[in-house]
This record gives C-alpha cells, structure tokens and sequence, in this order.
C-alpha cells in the first residue's frame, strides 16, 4: 500500500472512531424508563362478550406472577442496546 493510501486509511478509521466515541457519549445520555409490574393475581384475555376479540385473546382466564418486575416504559433504541452489549 502507498503511503498517501495508507495516510488516508488511517483519518477513514480515526474518523469512523470518533464517530462511534460521539454516539456512546449520546448513548450514556439516554434515559432508561421502566415501571415496575408488581406480583399478584390478574385478569388475562378477553371477557366471552367481546365480538372483537381475536381466538388468541379467549378464554380469559387468571395468571399468577409469582415475583415483581421492571418492564421498560419505551422500545429500546439501537444507541440504548450498544450503550450496554457493546
């Protein structure tokens, strides 16, 4: 490789890190919203009345969880997942 191609090598990857330096700092940014499903006994599905309910939905019936648990409050962005798996 010439050193001209090389020079210009070495600013494309200079480049390319500071780019993925700048959306980890936003990343770190971000605020993570989660909401707390507390244990207990609930309602799942819909009621027989409901015409506008798809088969999946039927029967209604009791669900039990036996722990509590944070749920997020919003999809989680492509920044958020690098911001933990990366």
């Amino acid at each position: 490789m010439a050193p001209e191609q090389r020079g210009q090598r070495r600013e494309e990857v200079k480049r390319k890190q500071l780019r993925e330096e700048a959306e980890m700092s936003r990343a770190a940014d971000l605020k993570w919203e989660f909401a707390e499903i507390p244990s207990g006994e609930y309602w799942m599905g819909a009621s027989d009345g409901d015409e506008e309910a798809s088969r999946d939905k039927k029967p209604r019936h009791r669900v039990r969880l036996s722990r509590s648990f944070e749920l997020g409050r919003f999809p989680v962005t492509q920044a958020m997942w690098e911001s933990v798996m990366v």
